[in-house]
């Protein structure tokens, strides 16, 4: 998947109208655990991950907002609102890799329950 990762934010609505104007390619809410987490929770989705071309504070990192999303749309598509903070590609997420991240994901609940 090529494009920018854009994050806009836009009320669940507005992120249903780009959606069905086929101007995003995903979206992703922005609550529990933040940019990076919504992030994340992406690239284990698609298989694919990101490069954030700007720098992250931890309250933007980790910020839980209602009525905030991260979308991915193609290069070229305006998005009103939105400002891109990087772009889908390559095996990683603010430098962790996805193989990581899966490793973590999946292994979570299985570690926990067998003690």
């Amino acid at each position: 998947v090529a494009g920018g990762v854009e994050f806009a934010p836009v009320s669940l609505p507005e992120a249903r109208s780009l959606i069905d104007a086929g101007k995003v390619k995903s979206v992703h809410d922005v609550s529990d655990g933040g940019l990076l987490v919504a992030l994340a929770e992406m690239a284990l989705a698609g298989k694919i991950g990101c490069t954030l071309s700007v720098e992250l504070g931890t309250a933007a990192a980790f910020g839980e907002d209602q009525g905030r999303y991260v979308v991915t749309a193609a290069p070229g598509v305006v998005i009103d609102n939105a400002v891109q903070i990087g772009t889908v590609g390559g095996d990683s997420v603010a430098g962790v890799a996805v193989t990581k991240l899966r490793t973590a994901h999946e292994d979570f609940l299985p570690k926990l329950m067998n003690g």
